[in-house]
């Protein structure tokens, strides 16, 4: 019994580790987004790939959680 606590406790702890590593990760690249430069108000025109990119992502990301939620209500 001891044995299987400590083991649920080392698992726990590594995935502590590395949610909270990839989380680090993460905010950089949201932070890097956001401090692209602007011009005049604007995007400049060497920022729009990146940014297309970001915003594809970021709706395929929504649609296919949509999806997830509606085939799991529906079954």
């Amino acid at each position: 019994m001891k044995t299987k606590t400590l083991l649920a406790a080392a698992l726990v702890g590594a995935l502590a580790t590395i949610t909270a590593t990839s989380m680090a990760q993460s905010q950089s690249h949201y932070d890097d987004l956001a401090n692209l430069p602007f011009v005049a108000g604007y995007i400049a025109k060497g920022n729009v790939p990146t940014l297309l990119a970001e915003s594809f992502f970021e709706r395929s990301v929504q649609t296919t959680c949509g999806r997830f939620l509606l085939s799991t209500c529906m079954a």
